[in-house]
């Protein structure tokens, strides 16, 4: 889903594509982003510097998107150092509805593959830049498709590669009767 974000009269778009949530990882903390929540507990000084370089990827996931789907389209994205330029009221507000766009953004897939009962508990993997290229090209997806593919729907072709090659989909209460008697 792509949000815009309005800035001296220009709009800029913001989507967290693969390349944007790659990015975002890098600046939580051990970068890992389920510690995401962590970057509150930083100075502000620290956590509005990564904020701003946040949006910067935010954008520049959504304009490099579009210059793969436009072909000729020069991506334009704002800058962290445009971002903390802004009035402080104006960041602000930027700044609540960036968290709630890389929330959205970053919920549950649509399509999710069963977890194996394991004797031993792992971690599991780290989606990282590798695995995304990794599972991107078995998709044959150039990088650049891979990189500008919005993340929760790379996160939904892989968990459907998975099941077209013999994974479990997890269960899904779509189309019982309980399911149905919920409708309204």
């Amino acid at each position: 889903m792509v949000y815009e974000l309005m800035v001296d009269g220009k709009k800029y778009p913001l989507e967290m594509t693969v390349e944007a949530y790659l990015d975002i990882c890098e600046l939580c903390p051990e970068g890992n982003f389920s510690r995401l929540r962590d970057i509150n507990d930083l100075p502000q000084r620290e956590r509005i510097e990564i904020s701003a370089k946040m949006l910067e990827a935010l954008s520049r996931g959504a304009e490099n998107s579009r210059a793969v789907r436009k072909p000729g389209y020069q991506p334009n994205p704002i800058t962290a150092t445009q971002v903390l330029a802004l009035p402080l009221e104006e960041f602000f507000k930027i700044y609540s509805g960036m968290f709630e766009i890389i929330g959205k953004a970053s919920g549950k897939p649509t399509v999710e593959t069963a977890q194996k009962k394991r004797k031993k508990k792992s971690k599991g993997i780290k989606l990282n830049r590798a695995w995304f290229l990794f599972y991107g090209r078995l998709l044959n997806m150039d990088e650049r498709e891979i990189m500008t593919t919005p993340y929760m729907e790379m996160c939904d072709m892989i968990s459907c590669y998975a099941i077209y090659n013999g994974a479990e989909p997890k269960a899904s209460k779509i189309g019982t009767d309980d399911a149905l008697a919920n409708v309204r």
